[in-house]
């Protein structure tokens, strides 16, 4: 039998939409891979992340030890006194920390930068810090992460900004004709100089946003619980938090809105905790363990040796941390009762 031409034109109608068909289900099968893979690739980002964040938490900590304290007045304005602390467990008398130099606590502080007194005659701590308000009560540090459009005090990146000149009158004059270092923002003026550069611009770089975060709670004098993470929540742990905080228009403008947004958040954040101890310890001036990155070994790793001496050829090559170390660091696989 003889194919007739509409016989065979349906034919190849039927292979076409076969082979259409085909294409398409690749097509789709691809497209879905791609978002898969997106989707894990955030997946991975974020977890990285959320352990940047963990170093971010213990610098915090170490830092907020001894350092020194830059309260927040209540105008909304920094206090013009920074106090130096003496470790969270006080390396002078053992005493619970933080504490000044005339050994009274550090926490909030008035309009003229006085500390606030308690029912007890003494300085407040800062909630966060104040081991006698039961575990219930005493809330969390929480601190927001994220890249700034142009951070405080941001230098400019160029390397020569006075070149000693070989020509004309000024030829191999060393010469400090301008700032050094310059800010990063060009075109400043004597005027806007304090605003500009100490300053900076601290809104969030929307083109590198990362919603970030860390939370500490503090569980003894010297141990705390570390909450690392990303995602929109902004270290919030509930929606009465949110609330209690008055950051309602963070999630919408009405309260049903706002925790329906929350929790969706939540359910799409990584969070990871961990159980860390501070130590006040410090490793001395003179003790160097500089050889312990090169391979091979050539020498022994750890050595005892004055710093600059005519035997040596090099001076401290790390810096000994002054503000104490982070004794342990335990990761908590599943959520602490108090965070």
């Amino acid at each position: 039998m003889i194919p007739t031409t509409s016989s065979r034109n349906g034919t190849i109608l039927i292979i076409v939409a076969g082979v259409s068909s085909l294409m398409a289900a690749m097509a789709l099968t691809f497209l879905v891979r791609m978002r898969s893979d997106v989707e894990e690739s955030q997946a991975v980002v974020r977890e990285v992340q959320a352990h940047i964040m963990k170093v971010a938490a213990c610098n915090f900590i170490m830092e907020s030890a001894r350092l020194g304290w830059d309260p927040k007045l209540p105008n909304g304005t920094r206090s013009p006194i920074r106090r130096e602390a003496f470790g969270w467990i006080d390396v002078r008398d053992g005493r619970p920390g933080p504490r000044g130099e005339d050994g009274q606590r550090l926490g909030p502080v008035d309009d003229t930068g006085t500390p606030i007194l308690g029912l007890d005659g003494l300085p407040k701590w800062d909630p966060w810090t104040d081991l006698a308000l039961a575990d219930v009560e005493r809330p969390a540090k929480r601190g927001l992460m994220y890249v700034m459009r142009r951070p405080p005090f941001a230098v400019s990146p160029r390397v020569a900004v006075n070149p000693i000149t070989t020509e004309g009158p000024d030829a191999f004059k060393p010469y400090m004709s301008e700032p050094d270092p310059q800010p990063f923002q060009k075109g400043m003026t004597s005027t806007d100089f304090a605003q500009a550069y100490i300053r900076g611009n601290t809104e969030a770089d929307l083109a590198r946003y990362v919603p970030s975060w860390f939370r500490i709670w503090r569980a003894s004098p010297a141990s705390f619980v570390i909450t690392c993470g990303v995602g929109e929540t902004l270290g919030f742990r509930t929606w009465d938090e949110v609330v209690d905080a008055g950051e309602i228009a963070r999630f919408g403008y009405s309260t049903n809105d706002g925790r329906t947004m929350f929790n969706f958040h939540q359910q799409q954040e990584v969070r990871l905790w961990y159980l860390v101890e501070w130590s006040a310890h410090v490793a001395s001036s003179d003790y160097q363990n500089i050889q312990n990155e090169f391979s091979p070994k050539t020498v022994e790793t750890y050595l005892q040796r004055p710093v600059n001496t005519s035997q040596e050829s090099r001076s401290q090559g790390k810096l000994v941390n002054p503000v104490g170390t982070i004794r342990m660091i335990q990761r908590l696989l599943n959520e602490p009762r108090f965070w």
